[in-house]
């Protein structure tokens, strides 16, 4: 899974995509996406991580904004920060 800028596409929009690889037949499958219903751009940075009970925690950094959507693309939760405000790369930790 990667944070896919989207600089090098026409629109430009940025997306968390999921592949998957085989070596053998070397082809690429995406197999899960998920892009912003406005079509944002960060031209960098960005950052994804996978959490345990499958939702996927998303930093849309120099949008300020971090998001955990369900495997179905459903927005769960989101924090925003004031405009200007930049988040780096992503990681959780479980509750005890």
């Amino acid at each position: 899974m990667v944070f896919d800028n989207g600089d090098h596409r026409d629109p430009q929009f940025s997306r968390v995509v999921e592949l998957r690889l085989d070596e053998d037949a070397r082809t690429v499958e995406v197999v899960w996406e998920h892009l912003e219903d406005d079509s944002s751009f960060l031209r960098l940075l960005g950052d994804a991580k996978r959490l345990s009970n499958g939702n996927t925690l998303i930093s849309w950094t120099d949008l300020g904004r971090l998001d955990e959507v369900s495997p179905d693309g459903e927005l769960l939760w989101r924090a925003e920060l004031p405009l200007g405000t930049v988040f780096g790369r992503v990681d959780h930790a479980e509750r005890k």
